[in-house]
């Protein structure tokens, strides 16, 4: 019961998001229901087999972010080890959470376009049960899990 609650609250909280996307993306005329989508079932795969019907394979910015403050801090505790921050990646930055964050490369990921609250209904009547996250990767992008196996 404690689960389908918890699964309730966090459909509720992306619909919300949803919503909130479908408003900008009028405004704005840019379609940005983009989701990463991966299944629990290949977590870890190469992803050669496409996750479900309609997904695409594209590239995105691996962004790597450390909770330090400063590339100095990182370099004292991890240059040894890992080189200094400043010598791997691009676009070295600090975030809106005040910390270090850089881009390492492109990652080709599966996308799935789902613009309005229907259509996400109809995919999770299709896929079964879904997780809606912030990607890993980069955090600029939603990630949709269909949750079709057991994972930690």
């Amino acid at each position: 019961m404690i689960l389908l609650q918890r699964h309730i609250t966090l459909l509720m909280g992306c619909l919300t998001d949803i919503i909130q996307a479908q408003i900008l993306s009028r405004k704005s005329k840019i379609n940005i229901m983009k989701f990463i989508v991966e299944r629990a079932s290949r977590y870890g795969c190469d992803g050669e087999q496409t996750p479900c019907d309609g997904a695409y394979l594209g590239s995105i910015i691996r962004v790597e972010t450390r909770t330090l403050h400063t590339p100095e801090e990182f370099d004292d505790k991890f240059s040894k080890f890992e080189g200094k921050w400043i010598s791997i990646g691009t676009n070295h930055r600090i975030n809106k959470n005040g910390w270090i964050t850089r881009d390492r490369g492109t990652v080709m990921v599966w996308f799935i376009e789902i613009n309005t609250i229907d259509e996400l209904i109809e995919f999770c009547n299709k896929n079964g049960d879904v997780v809606i996250e912030d990607c890993a990767w980069n955090t600029s992008y939603k990630k949709i899990l269909i949750y079709d196996d057991y994972i930690e």
